[in-house]
């Protein structure tokens, strides 16, 4: 019921029992993991759920929306100059304010 868009209540230890997932881009071949905690996010209306944030297309999955779940994941820089775009782990380290 987690494809249909249907929200669950889960604890840290819940989403952490989900699996990595693996984005290949080909061309040139570039492996991405997302994490359970990129990918389940919690519901606006209930923070105490979560929902699935990437949504595919038919039962292959061949296409798949990745949108925020993916950018929060991830820097990505993109060169348009040289045409091509680069992706790094999103930095652990603490923001600072300004």
């Amino acid at each position: 019921m987690l494809f249909d868009g249907t929200c669950f209540h889960m604890t840290a230890d819940d989403i952490a029992q989900f699996p990595t997932l693996e984005i290949v881009l080909i061309t040139p071949v570039i492996k991405l993991e997302l994490h359970p905690q990129h990918y389940l996010m919690p519901s606006r209306s209930d923070p105490t759920k979560y929902c699935l944030a990437v949504n595919g297309e038919g039962g292959t999955a061949e296409k798949i929306s990745l949108g925020s779940a993916f950018t929060q994941a991830f820097h990505i820089a993109v060169n348009q100059v040289k045409q091509y775009v680069g992706f790094a782990p999103a930095s652990t380290c603490p923001k600072i304010n300004l």
